[in-house]
């Protein structure tokens, strides 16, 4: 057993090396696909299931992740059909304004979500590398919003104000294509038993990849 931990140990820290990614990520990967396994054997409908791996004894612990909530966040499905026919509101609170002259910089190419999700595609790892890509998306997105003054709340909130207010000065692919990739990475995440999932192919990772470079891109013309 303890040899066995050895070489589980060992092949996880020569992965990362060929890789050149943080064991930490390995380990992650990991756990999602422990997660997706046990969810897929053992959960039910609706169910959020988390794994954590010790790599040092090789312990898996899988929990449920429960949301909790009070009377007030309880709807009626006659108050929920009233709520979708609403115009969505944005969720924002007003951030306090940049300092007189400061100016919000980044490179795109150098973006450090950018230069992760090319390592985790090389890695072979096609889903974590479309849901990072859009990571460093919405985190740009996120820049947008802090140069007007606003935080988001969630990030339907962020791609929906972003869409709204930003059309005209973004190419409409990178809005429309930020909201699917939204979507993606929920599913990712979070699943959803109703819908059977494909795997995501090399070429939909780089097509995220490259589209999250030109996104970043615009949006450091319009944060200079």
């Amino acid at each position: 057993m303890i040899e066995e931990l050895k070489n589980f140990t060992l092949a996880l820290s020569q992965i990362a090396e060929e890789k050149d990614l943080p064991l930490e990520k390995i380990i992650e990967v990991v756990e999602i696909a422990l997660s997706a396994a046990y969810k897929k054997d053992f959960g039910k409908k609706g169910e959020v299931i988390k794994a954590k791996l010790n790599p040092q004894n090789g312990d898996i612990k899988f929990w449920q992740v429960l949301f909790v909530v009070d009377e007030s966040m309880i709807y009626s499905e006659e108050e929920l059909a009233e709520m979708s026919e609403q115009e969505p509101e944005y969720e924002m609170e007003k951030e306090e304004e940049l300092e007189e002259g400061k100016k919000l910089r980044f490179n795109p190419k150098k973006h450090v979500m950018i230069e992760e999700a090319k390592k985790i595609s090389n890695a072979g790892v096609f889903d974590l590398a479309l849901v990072t890509a859009y990571t460093a998306m919405f985190h740009a997105a996120r820049a947008l919003l802090f140069k007007d003054g606003y935080k988001e709340r969630s990030h339907f909130c962020l791609c929906t104000y972003v869409k709204a207010t930003y059309s005209g000065r973004i190419e409409a692919k990178y809005l429309n294509e930020l909201d699917i990739l939204r979507e993606q990475r929920h599913m990712a995440l979070y699943g959803d038993e109703n819908l059977v999932l494909k795997d995501v192919e090399e070429s939909e990772a780089e097509s995220a990849i490259k589209l999250a470079e030109g996104f970043l891109a615009v949006v450091k013309k319009l944060i200079a």
